[in-house]
């Protein structure tokens, strides 16, 4: 399970903070053990996100994907669209 998200350190507003929370949160559960990291990076990770119009770029990194863990990550994925949350999901293999 992903710990210690930090948010106070970027600069992502408050309602993109919030849908942010609720995705590591959503994806920490739905795979519990299977995910090394999860990271933030782009405009949200540097000062030039803007609240409403830049995306969240995340980087979730597993230590295993197979076809059914992706199925299992699509509805995470259009969940969160709607929020500007952008996850690209990899392997440490």
């Amino acid at each position: 399970m992903v710990e210690n998200l930090a948010l106070s350190s970027t600069n992502v507003g408050p309602d993109s903070g919030s849908a942010l929370e609720r995705f590591v949160a959503d994806v920490s559960k739905e795979f519990q053990t299977d995910i090394s990291s999860i990271i933030l990076y782009g405009s949200g990770a540097r000062t030039d996100f803007r609240e409403g119009k830049s995306d969240l770029n995340i980087l979730v990194v597993f230590t295993g994907l197979d076809m059914a863990q992706m199925s299992r990550l699509i509805p995470l994925h259009d969940k969160y669209l709607r929020n500007r949350i952008v996850p690209l999901a990899l392997t440490k293999k």
